[in-house]
């Protein structure tokens, strides 16, 4: 089911990416908050590196991140040559976008108000 989003484009609407990395048969699926406004294509681009920067560094100073498997084995992924979002972004499996959760209530108080 897709949700309807009502948008009006002189706002900013606060919506999460759901973004699932993977390799092989390893995954991992990451939610991020971004706000979209104008430009509906920099949402990903911004979402990624929302979640670069707060991923780990290890003692070589390499960002990282560990994917698991259906049996629960892991694979631990290592930006090791400093590609940064670019290396995220060979990760990537699929990626969509979901509404922020909201209060329903107010929701239909704006609604009758309306």
């Amino acid at each position: 089911m897709i949700a309807a989003v009502d948008f009006d484009p002189n706002k900013e609407l606060q919506m999460i990416a759901v973004i699932e990395f993977g390799s092989w048969l390893f995954r991992t699926t990451i939610e991020q908050p971004v706000t979209i406004g104008h430009g509906w294509t920099h949402w990903f681009d911004q979402a990624l590196t929302r979640i670069y920067d707060t991923l780990p560094v290890n003692r070589h100073d390499a960002v990282h991140f560990t994917l698991t498997d259906a049996d629960g084995n892991t694979l631990l992924c290592e930006d090791d040559e400093q590609g940064h979002e670019e290396w995220l972004r060979d990760l990537v499996v699929s990626a969509t976008l979901r509404p922020a959760a909201f209060d329903v209530h107010e929701e239909r108080e704006q609604a009758r108000a309306g």
